[in-house]
């Protein structure tokens, strides 16, 4: 099935109210990602008003009081450098000892619904709309044939980037923010009746690389027959 990228931001029928957001991307565009992105989570399909002042305050304006009760923090490599952004999200710059924060991940969380996504595209105009990119879109729910594995795989490898986070020792800190994002997913796969294996005797597994491990060490957990 071959959809638009910005198409897997918007909630599902069904899915309910958005509750939180936790992506990774090597370099960010902070409005696009608040407009285009956010905006179709959040149920504005990404219009800012037709492009006229009056419409485009309207719509940050709505945006910001849909956003008020949801968690998003964006992970970013520590090269990239921020102009600063709006405070409606979190972007926490990742250092990564011996190497660079190259995963372009997203976890998406509606009260119903959970897709997490993997891709090649940054968070950026460019990655989205103009590049030669691939993105793959992973969906718990209750009819869903993905197995709860994936999932929780995938919120393993994360929770291992949000570790690089400082503690900055605050209560409602931006790492405490990411932390319950995670949470977030983890109580909402938790209510669902999700597979234990894939059908056909289908494999997966979430990788993440780090310095001394390559990704493609996973093989060997996923793989059958001789060597590739």
């Amino acid at each position: 099935l071959s959809r638009k990228f910005l198409d897997l931001w918007q909630a599902p029928e069904g899915a309910g109210a958005p509750i939180a957001i936790l992506a990774t991307s090597f370099t960010f565009d902070a409005s696009f990602f608040e407009v285009e992105c956010l905006g179709r989570f959040a149920g504005l399909q990404g219009r800012t008003g037709e492009g006229t002042a009056i419409g485009d305050l309207a719509y940050l304006l709505e945006l910001e009081e849909r956003l008020a009760d949801i968690d998003v923090t964006v992970l970013v490599d520590r090269s990239f450098q921020s102009e600063g952004h709006p405070l409606r999200f979190d972007v926490l710059p990742i250092g990564v000892r011996g190497g660079l924060l190259h995963a372009k991940t997203a976890v998406l969380v509606w009260e119903r619904w959970v897709r997490v996504l993997f891709g090649s595209a940054n968070l950026t105009a460019a990655g989205y709309r103009r590049q030669l990119e691939t993105m793959a879109a992973f969906e718990a729910h209750e009819d869903s044939e993905v197995p709860r594995q994936l999932f929780e795989e995938s919120f393993a490898a994360l929770g291992e980037l949000v570790s690089l986070v400082p503690r900055d020792g605050l209560v409602e800190g931006p790492r405490v923010r990411a932390e319950r994002v995670l949470r977030s997913a983890a109580l909402e796969l938790g209510r669902l009746e999700l597979p234990k294996a894939w059908p056909n005797r289908v494999r997966s597994k979430v990788a993440l690389s780090r310095p001394g491990r390559s990704a493609l060490e996973s093989l060997r957990d996923v793989w059958q027959g001789g060597p590739a």
